[in-house]
């Protein structure tokens, strides 16, 4: 009998850890699937038809110091008003592997309208291409 509840024991603490793993693995949401895909630039925009796209808006924002895209992935810093400091943010176009206009925003300066005035010119550039 003293095996038999063993058995028992391990199967319920097994099937536990299961149901906890997948409780986890549920949490990590939307964001970590997003990441886990390549995104596929379509025929309507490639990858440097993206990238010239966000170059060009970008560089009408004077405040802008530094901007790198990668893949779907834009990434700015930002000169305070004041020039003695700086903040970062990211602007992540890729709608569930694919380059559709829609975008998330990543922020250290939730105040600022600058990213979603940015993203919302790239998405009309997209959208317009």
């Amino acid at each position: 009998m003293g095996n038999l509840e063993n058995i028992w024991g391990l199967a319920v603490v097994m099937i536990l850890i299961v149901i906890l793993l997948n409780g986890c693995l549920e949490k990590l949401g939307e964001g970590a699937r997003r990441k886990a895909k390549k995104s596929r630039f379509n025929k309507n925009i490639s990858e440097e038809d993206f990238a010239e796209i966000v170059y060009k808006v970008v560089k009408r924002v004077k405040r802008i110091e530094y901007m790198k895209v990668t893949g779907e992935l834009v990434e700015c810093r930002v000169c305070s008003e004041s020039g003695l400091s700086y903040w970062n943010f990211m602007l992540d176009f890729d709608d569930r592997g694919k380059i559709t206009g829609k975008y998330q925003v990543t922020t250290e300066n939730h105040d600022s309208n600058i990213p979603n005035r940015l993203g919302d010119t790239i998405q009309a550039q997209i959208l317009g291409a």
